[in-house]
């Protein structure tokens, strides 16, 4: 049913932009440290000077050199914008403006990243009203946002999608829309080829929405599997979309079946569903409990978060090899590999077109401060290729995010768990990688 919200006080102008494998060794296993590699033969990310850039032969684009140059970091304590800024819950970007979800409470966060990263006037608050309740990942399918719902103010599952028309009057009643999917918890939404994937946090059902299309007459609920499992986001890569195994819907146990839908222009078909659990068939069960995914285009890499204990290793897919094959992926343990040992839990990532960006959530303390990021242009079971950014270094009040938005300059990190939003100046000159989905 659709259901008409009053909100808002700036009008949102639609403009979008769609742009367009060292040292030491790893095994692609176990995750354990191969004969001879050495934690401390991580490559000395302080070795740039402050501001260096990497740049692509391919294009002239420029990369920043070192995720630890101050330099390129930036921080804003959102209480300073909004009275109630409680905590987020992912975020999206639709060319112009960037998005954030309420963890809890009702405001919806929307940054001008055109405007300065500090100043109040970039930043405003919408409330959705009483019928706003944390959300969990948000979503662009080219004209409509999305925010996945999670719980309501009693703790129990929400099920309410929310949508808004960024080619509407952001003041309008009818620019948002909120669509009963019923009872069921979601984690994440992204775009496939042609539709809009809600990843179910343990309910039955997984919502797919046929981009652009009302949900009263293009959503289609399509079996999460039997046993219940949960999921956390997912992405969308070479005419599949993925989604990121998490728990039982029992929470009883971390779950590590990956399942994956084709999708592409044509009608979707629940009947396309595959899954395969690499923890299962290698017997490495540190691969489970994965909080998001994200492609570089051709890899799909599963983020590393929480199974009996938080976890750093990060699990990757080859597209273009068979999906149920244990042969077809390869793991890379952050948490040894970088020496590090609360550098784990991580939920959320970020692709800008060359580099993988991991954020921190939680550890064992409940508070993970290290973002980690990775060089696709380099070997994914190269110690180098791989750096860890300590982001007490940019403010002491820094840690406990949970998602990442790249607008095709900056990434950013959601806070959850504190009110300071960080931003790294990825890459210059502005410009989007091919539309991949990343969530939450």
């Amino acid at each position: 049913m659709r259901v008409s919200l009053v909100i808002g006080v700036v009008l949102l102008t639609a403009a979008v932009a769609l742009a367009a494998d060292g040292c030491g060794s790893f095994t692609g296993t176990d995750g354990t440290a191969a004969p001879g590699a050495d934690a401390g033969d991580v490559a000395d990310d302080a070795a740039p000077a402050p501001g260096a850039v990497l740049v692509d032969p391919d294009g002239g684009a420029s990369y920043a050199a070192s995720l630890s140059d101050k330099t390129k970091w930036e921080a804003v304590n959102l209480s300073m914008f909004v009275a109630k800024a409680t905590g987020f819950r992912g975020g999206t970007f639709d060319g112009h403006y960037m998005y954030l979800a309420p963890d809890t409470g009702t405001n919806f966060l929307r940054f001008d990243t055109r405007g300065s990263f500090s100043s109040s006037g970039s930043w405003t608050a919408h409330d959705l009203g009483p019928t706003a309740r944390e959300y969990f990942g948000m979503g662009f399918d080219g004209r409509f946002v999305y925010a996945s719902p999670f719980d309501d103010d009693n703790g129990s599952a929400m099920g309410t999608l929310v949508r808004y028309d960024t080619m509407l009057d952001f003041e309008m009643p009818t620019s948002w829309d909120s669509y009963n999917l019923g009872a069921g918890r979601f984690i994440g939404v992204g775009r496939g080829s042609d539709h809009m994937f809600l990843s179910p946090r343990g309910g039955p059902s997984i919502a797919v929405l046929a981009a652009g299309a009302s949900p009263d007459g293009g959503l289609t609920l399509a079996s999460a599997g039997s046993p219940r499992l949960g999921y956390r986001g997912g992405v969308f890569a070479n005419g599949y979309y993925y989604l990121a195994p998490f728990q039982q819907n029992d929470e009883s146990a971390p779950s590590g079946n990956v399942l994956r839908f084709a999708d592409s222009k044509a009608a979707f078909d629940p009947a396309s569903a595959e899954s395969f659990d690499y923890s299962a068939k290698s017997g490495n069960q540190s691969t489970r409990g994965f909080g998001g995914a994200v492609t570089d285009g051709r890899y799909v890499y599963f983020v590393p978060f929480l199974a009996a204990a938080y976890l750093g290793v990060v699990l990757r897919y080859d597209t273009t090899l068979p999906f149920n094959n244990v042969d077809s992926y390869a793991v890379f343990n952050i948490t040894v590999a970088l020496g590090q040992k609360t550098a784990r839990g991580f939920i959320g990532s970020a692709f800008d077109g060359r580099f993988i960006y991991f954020v921190p959530a939680m550890d064992d303390t409940e508070t993970n401060t290290f973002v980690v990021r990775y060089d696709t242009r380099s070997g994914f079971n190269t110690i180098a290729s791989w750096q860890l950014f300590d982001l007490h270094g940019v403010d002491v009040k820094a840690g406990g995010y949970w998602g990442a938005v790249f607008d095709g300059e900056y990434v950013y990190l959601a806070p959850y768990s504190k009110t300071v939003m960080l931003r790294f100046h990825a890459r210059t000159p502005s410009a989007l990688p091919p539309p991949f989905s990343g969530a939450p």
